[in-house]
């Protein structure tokens, strides 16, 4: 059995934004339940949410090694998301644009 890691990742959400607004142009990782919930944010909150959607999308996306994780994606009675299956967890925290 492997051993179970931490990996950890910090993201400047303004810095890659507009990169993760072309990824989701290109990919639409985001369901429509996650851009109805960003419409009800103010205009910058709105926009940082959801590109650290798109970004946490892209990032399991790659470790699971498929090309779109959305479809993985249900969201827990709190509301927070989590993925179907797999062997991955993981959590997502913010701090405005980090």
């Amino acid at each position: 059995m492997p051993s179970p890691c931490v990996d950890v990742w910090l993201a400047d959400i303004d810095a890659v934004g507009e990169a993760l607004d072309a990824l989701e142009r290109r990919f639409s990782f985001l369901g429509a339940d996650e851009r109805a919930r960003a419409s009800g944010l103010d205009s910058l909150r709105a926009q940082r949410w959801a590109r650290t959607r798109v970004a946490l999308r892209a990032l399991l996306a790659s470790q699971l090694g498929v090309p779109s994780a959305q479809s993985l994606f249900q969201l827990s009675a709190a509301g927070k998301p989590r993925l179907v299956e797999g062997p991955l967890e993981f959590s997502v925290s913010d701090s405005g644009r980090f």
